[in-house]
């Protein structure tokens, strides 16, 4: 959201792109990914990209409303996040209105944004939420294919539908 990055997101729009974002911490260059640095072990990496990856662009891109600016823009988060997206986003929502002094360029709730906006690849850690009567469609909405091959992890098409009702396996 920050709006050094706004020709970059407008770019992307005006050519029809949708931006992806991958939890890549490779390049040696980066901040801390958490803020007790670095993880030690893969569980606690892999459970924070949802966090890291795309929960702080979110909240940027709705709080620098760079959705507002530039509609047509698309992101997709490849690392996951749909299971993690709407309590965090109620976060967002629940103060809206009373600070909206401080952002009113923040139209509407900022959950709202998500349809139009933002779509998660599923991961295979996200099964048994993406499966949970709660979240199947909450979730399922906001959720595309991406293998993630050739990680370990990848995920087929049949596992990623594994578990959820017709609607949602059909949209996913």
């Amino acid at each position: 959201g920050s709006r050094r990055y706004l020709p970059v997101w407008r770019k992307a729009a005006e050519l029809g792109f949708t931006v992806t974002v991958l939890a890549d911490g490779g390049c040696g260059i980066n901040q801390f990914p958490t803020m007790a640095g670095y993880c030690d072990h893969y569980v606690e990496y892999n459970s924070l990209l949802p966090w890291t990856a795309a929960m702080v662009h979110v909240a940027s891109f709705v709080g620098g409303a760079v959705f507002e600016q530039i509609p047509e823009l698309r992101v997709v988060f490849l690392d996951g996040g749909a299971d993690v997206v709407y309590p965090f986003m109620w976060r967002m929502d629940k103060p809206w209105r009373g600070v909206r002094n401080q952002v009113p360029w923040i139209e509407k709730h900022p959950t709202e944004y998500l349809a139009d906006h933002v779509r998660f690849c599923v991961q295979r850690a996200e099964g048994a939420a993406l499966s949970a009567p709660s979240l199947t469609s909450l979730a399922a909405e906001l959720t595309v294919y991406g293998s993630r091959f050739p990680h370990w992890d990848a995920i087929t098409p049949a596992e990623a539908r594994a578990g959820l009702d017709a609607d949602a396996a059909d949209r996913l």
